[in-house]
């Protein structure tokens, strides 16, 4: 279950994100949740499609709002990384 603020289109910024596994195997199954900071809540899952090593792609966040991405799994995390933008 997701969870999500409303703030009005103005209030909003579009983050864009790169995710990698180095081994370039995609065996990973790497997923990373952005969650508030403040509740824990959950707000979108990013993940590396299966068989792939990238995945990118962006997501409208309200400003002001404080967030924490965590990694939930992932075979070997060593082999990850993520890029925020």
């Amino acid at each position: 279950m997701f969870t999500t603020l409303y703030c009005d289109a103005e209030d909003m910024g579009e983050i864009t994100y790169v995710l990698n596994d180095s081994y370039g195997d995609g065996w990973n199954g790497n997923k990373l949740q952005i969650v508030y900071h403040s509740t824990g809540a959950v707000v979108t899952e990013l993940t590396i499609p299966s068989a792939s090593n990238h995945a990118e792609g962006s997501v409208s966040l309200c400003y002001g709002v404080e967030y924490d991405l965590v990694w939930v799994t992932g075979a070997y995390p060593g082999e990850t990384s993520c890029q925020v933008f």
